[in-house]
């Protein structure tokens, strides 16, 4: 569900407006990106940053599947389709959604 709802989504969506959507995703990313380092610098607020951002993170690759199944049909209807970016871009989606479901079920766990 985590990654076909949005590829999903993305096919029905008649608009072709999501160049903004592109540069949100990026800087949500660098956000957490930040946050994460300042959990590294300071203990305590990584651990308050731990589960909020499994969750915030598993919607941001979420929204980077929809953003990048829109790049992947735009190009195709282009004619400029290219696999590789697009197998890469689809497997770091993956792979990030699936650390941040793993780091949820870990955490229910000890719990």
């Amino acid at each position: 569900g985590i990654m076909a709802g949005p590829i999903t989504a993305a096919y029905m969506n008649p608009t072709k407006n999501y160049q903004g959507v592109g540069t949100f995703a990026c800087t949500a990313l660098l956000g957490s990106i930040c946050l994460s380092v300042g959990g590294l610098i300071f203990p305590s607020f990584g651990q308050l940053w731990h589960m909020p951002e499994a969750y915030i993170g598993i919607g941001l690759m979420s929204l980077f599947n929809w953003y990048d199944t829109q790049l992947m049909l735009d190009s195709y209807e282009k004619k400029e389709l290219d696999p590789t970016m697009h197998g890469v871009s689809y497997t770091l989606n993956f792979i990030n959604s699936w650390i941040r479901v793993i780091s949820i079920m870990s955490k229910m766990k000890r719990d």
